[in-house]
């Protein structure tokens, strides 16, 4: 769709300091013909407030740069830069590239724009404005927003294939927007820069990997309407690769295989199923109003249910993950194989160990030290995962310990737990169990759909009656309640 450059070529007009530093980020590649044409086309409003226009040619064999630099000379604007990589990058490289150089620079919001007019410059507003107000932390423009986009000029297989992938897309990651792979977008620098995007593909489906970690991440992520652009189209290749982003994310998010790209918030979070291990370590507190220490308490989750229920917690992890203050008392930030739990206050009249002991080189050290904390009347609570569990011993039978980004198999696990063998090592370490729990596989979270419910019910309940009659085999998690016996 044609647009027309603005009628003014006053371009060098005087520039007021604006509240946000904004950056304008044009990757241009072979892109003599169409680059004046696009800076032109950026409305003067913008032109004057923004902090830097910044052309990269992206190895171009033409005379792109020769003629950016010619444009800034003639039109003597000093908030417009251009340089020159002597590679030919992806856009998911380009993009990278340009998050560095915003980052470096100090930018507040950053607009990419494509050198070749594929989107149109006119409406940069629409995604300025919402992050110059604060409202969101990225802006994805929409070609299905402001009209119908087979109108437009888009062929109709690219709009039958955007439409789908998008479909699969919102499904698997339940971020809801009308157009997953509209490029035309902008972002707030510091939200953008926290996220692991350097792990991404220097393809076109970066795009696809960067929205997926906005929404694990909880950032804010509007659209507006841009028009359609018709010309080169991303083809069976691009389609393919999304396809295998959505399949390494499904794969993380499951915990079968962990991705360095999405590991964007704790794996752990707050289980609130009423089989959860959470729910049925917060089941074994038959008292409230306690002072309890919380070991391995990660992000606090359970530790802030604790506290709901009036009771005063410590907090202690290897490391001080983000809002985990909010949640705790007192947070102690501990290497638990190196170091003991630095505490001489009172003693303490429970204390939860919740999936830590299999991931300690030493647990017979903590135990020992978690008995010297505790009350003579008081209750440690252990969870630990079953590794004699059925999934594991039919990988077993095969030949293969399936290893996985967590559940039983997780691979910082250092220890592997039966019924059997924390018996062994509570009764050792001078405690004696008054109460069993088990859990079962988390079927919820690895089905989805209308009729998914139904049948996680009914393998749920098939699951509950293996586990009464062998806990040994049908066990996901142990989770026992144990006393101190007499000295």
């Amino acid at each position: 769709m044609a647009h027309e450059p603005p009628a003014t070529r006053s371009l060098a007009l005087p520039r007021p300091a604006p509240e946000k530093r904004i950056a304008i980020y044009v990757v241009a590649h072979n892109a003599v013909t169409s680059l004046v044409r696009v800076l032109e086309r950026i409305p003067p409003a913008v032109r004057a407030r923004v902090t830097e226009i910044l052309v990269f040619d992206a190895g171009s064999r033409d005379d792109t740069y020769l003629v950016g630099m010619g444009y800034k000379t003639v039109f003597g604007l000093e908030n417009l830069t251009v340089l020159r990589g002597e590679d030919v990058s992806g856009l998911g490289a380009n993009n990278k590239r340009a998050i560095a150089y915003c980052r470096e620079h100090g930018y507040d919001v950053m607009v990419l724009l494509h050198g070749d007019g594929k989107y149109a410059p006119e409406v940069i507003e629409r995604l300025l404005a919402p992050l110059e107000r604060g409202e969101v932390d990225a802006v994805c423009g929409s070609r299905f927003l402001a009209g119908h986009p087979l109108r437009e000029g888009m062929p109709a297989h690219k709009w039958l294939a955007v439409r789908l992938l998008g479909a699969l897309q919102r499904r698997l990651v339940g971020l809801d927007l009308t157009d997953w792979h509209c490029g035309y977008r902008a972002y707030a620098v510091d939200a953008i820069a926290e996220l692991p995007y350097r792990a991404n593909s220097d393809g076109l489906h970066f795009d696809t990997e960067i929205l997926i970690q906005l929404r694990q991440k909880g950032l804010r992520v509007a659209e507006v309407p841009v028009p359609a652009y018709s010309g080169a189209e991303a083809g069976v290749g691009y389609a393919v690769n999304v396809l295998r982003v959505l399949w390494q994310f499904w794969l993380h998010a499951k915990g079968f295989r962990e991705s360095p790209k999405f590991a964007v918030t704790e794996k752990y979070g707050r289980k609130r199923s009423a089989d959860g291990s959470h729910e049925k370590i917060l089941a074994l507190f038959d008292r409230d109003r306690q002072h309890v220490l919380d070991v391995g308490c990660g992000a606090g989750w359970l530790a802030e249910a604790l506290a709901e229920r009036g009771n005063t917690v410590v907090g202690v992890d290897a490391r001080r993950v983000p809002g985990v203050e909010r949640r705790v008392a007192r947070f102690l930030e501990v290497d638990l194989d190196r170091e003991r739990i630095p505490w001489s206050g009172a003693r303490f009249s429970w204390i939860v160990l919740g999936d830590v002991l299999e991931h300690l080189r030493d647990p017979d050290a903590l135990l020992a030290q978690c008995r010297d904390l505790l009350t003579d009347d008081g209750a440690l609570v252990v969870s630990v995962p079953n590794v004699a569990h059925w999934s594991v011993r039919l990988a077993l039978l095969f030949g293969r310990f399936p290893y996985a980004a967590k559940g039983i198999c997780d691979r910082s696990h250092l220890r592997f737990y039966t019924l059997a063998s924390i018996r062994s090592d509570l009764a050792r370490a001078g405690f004696r169990i008054d109460r069993v729990e088990t859990t079962t596989l988390p079927l919820e979270d690895l089905v989805s759909g209308r009729v998914a419910p139904a049948i996680a019910r009914v393998l749920g309940r098939l699951q509950a009656l293996g586990n009464r009659a062998w806990k040994g085999l049908f066990a996901y998690q142990l989770v026992l309640r144990a006393r101190k016996t007499a000295a």
